[in-house]
């Protein structure tokens, strides 16, 4: 099995250039989310990982492909790819820059959990942090994909 990636959408697809998400996509992701925000204010974790598992199951996994590099960056090319390679990030874009973002919380949050399971030495405040940090992740992507109004 390879190792998992975190696929991060190519800064020309994160808001604010994404639109808003209507019909019953919108109601399909607004459900989503309000999934995802209840299995991160569950006080269990290993309760949390198995909602999130189950809200993986059912989440649209869109087409990604790789994106295109830009060399305009000050850091030369070659040490970018080391730096995605090393932490086995993707730059991709997504036929759907919001179910790619939801779904990327989602598997980061499990992976979160996963650790909380293993290790007993992170400490409270910093649970609450990095979970504080997902919620709030959460509120702008409703925010950004589910309200008409412009930002």
């Amino acid at each position: 099995m390879s190792d998992p990636f975190l696929k991060l959408l190519s800064p020309e697809q994160l808001p604010p250039n994404g639109l808003p998400i209507s019909g019953n996509d919108s109601e399909q992701l607004e459900d989503v989310i309000s999934k995802i925000r209840r299995s991160l204010n569950e006080e269990i974790p290993t309760r949390a990982r198995f909602l999130l598992q189950a809200t993986l199951q059912t989440l649209p996994n869109p087409e990604t492909e790789l994106a295109s590099t830009k060399n305009d960056e000050p850091i030369p090319q070659q040490c970018i790819i080391n730096f995605d390679h090393y932490f086995n990030v993707e730059h991709v874009t997504s036929s759907e820059p919001a179910w790619s973002l939801l779904r990327n919380i989602a598997e980061c949050a499990d992976i979160f959990y996963g650790l909380l399971e293993n290790c007993r030495e992170i400490s409270p405040e910093d649970i609450e942090l990095q979970r504080a940090g997902f919620l709030t992740y959460l509120d702008l992507l409703e925010r950004r994909y589910l309200t008409t109004t412009s930002l």
